[in-house]
This record gives C-alpha cells, sequence and structure tokens, in this order.
C-alpha cells in the first residue's frame, strides 16, 4: 500500500529593491511610499527600498509628496531582474509648468523665447492681443504651486489642470 503525501507549493520569495527618483533631475526623493502588491517600504533619504515579494504578478506603486503617483504591473520573475531599479516620479510642479506653456505656447504663436518667465510669456500674450481672466488665474495658480513651500497636492494640480483647458 503506497500512503500519499501532501505537499505544499510555496511561491518562491524574490527581491524588488531599487531608488526612487526626480524624473528631471534625477535627484532622490526620500521618504516616499514604495508598494508591490502587499509589501511596503518607505525611502530613505537617499531614495532606496527593497522589498521581499513572491513570483509573479503584482501592482507597483509608488507614492510621493509633490509627485504624481506611479503605478504599474510588473512581473517578479524568479532571477532577480528588479533588483537595482530606478524608479521616476514626475513632480507636480513640472507638470503644472508644462500645462502652462502649452497654454502659453498657443496663446503667444510660436513668440515664446526659451528664458522667458511665465509673466514675461504672459505679457507676449497680452502683446498679441489675448486678455483673458483664465490665463491670469491659470499663471497665479501655477506660480503658487512651483513657488509654494508646501508640496502640491493631486487637486491643486487638478485645479491647473481646469484652468488650462478653460485657458486654451
Amino acid at each position: 500500500m503506497t500512503v500519499a503525501r501532501a505537499t505544499q507549493v510555496r511561491a518562491t520569495i524574490r527581491g524588488v529593491s531599487g531608488t526612487v527618483v526626480h524624473a528631471a533631475t534625477g535627484e532622490p526623493i526620500g521618504g516616499a511610499k514604495v508598494r508591490v502588491g502587499t509589501a511596503e517600504a518607505t525611502t530613505g533619504p537617499l531614495g532606496a527600498f527593497d522589498l521581499l515579494v513572491p513570483d509573479g504578478s503584482a501592482s507597483l506603486l509608488v507614492e510621493a509628496a509633490g509627485f504624481e503617483p506611479l503605478q504599474q504591473r510588473l512581473v517578479v520573475p524568479h532571477r532577480g531582474e528588479w533588483r537595482g531599479a530606478r524608479v521616476g516620479l514626475e513632480s507636480r510642479r513640472d507638470v503644472a509648468s508644462r500645462l502652462l506653456l502649452e497654454v502659453l505656447s498657443v496663446t503667444t504663436r510660436g513668440e515664446m523665447g526659451s528664458t522667458a518667465t511665465d509673466r514675461e510669456l504672459l505679457a507676449i500674450a497680452r502683446s498679441l492681443g489675448t486678455e483673458s481672466a483664465e490665463l491670469d488665474a491659470l499663471v497665479a495658480e501655477v506660480e503658487r504651486i512651483v513657488y509654494g513651500e508646501a508640496p502640491p497636492s493631486a487637486a491643486a494640480l487638478e485645479h491647473v489642470a481646469r484652468l488650462a483647458r478653460v485657458a486654451r
């Protein structure tokens, strides 16, 4: 008589590690929250994180104050390809500036200077006949986000995006 023994199949535990950085500057982002599946870590001052996660498909979520969150699916292989990953987050200040520049590039009809400030670009738009309270509100809100001390929130960036849509 043969007795069958129950075997337990367990996922192999693998690591996901790397550095969270500012996408535009490459500077490390300390205090970012990194989650892969149910495993979580907070980056240190140099932006480093290290997680143990099972093999297979998982959701990666990276969040930091003042930055757009990054979420994507990843597959954790058994060979360790997710060791030393570099995760770039886009600053909400950069996104707000880009939205303003997109609007101003339309309103200045290509008359933008590469070193002009937001206010100089607004003056160019006005000299070309673009006068709008919406554009003034957009510039003021972007300046508040870009030059403010506190990291901008998702709600503040959404407000800029709404103003940009109206100002176009």
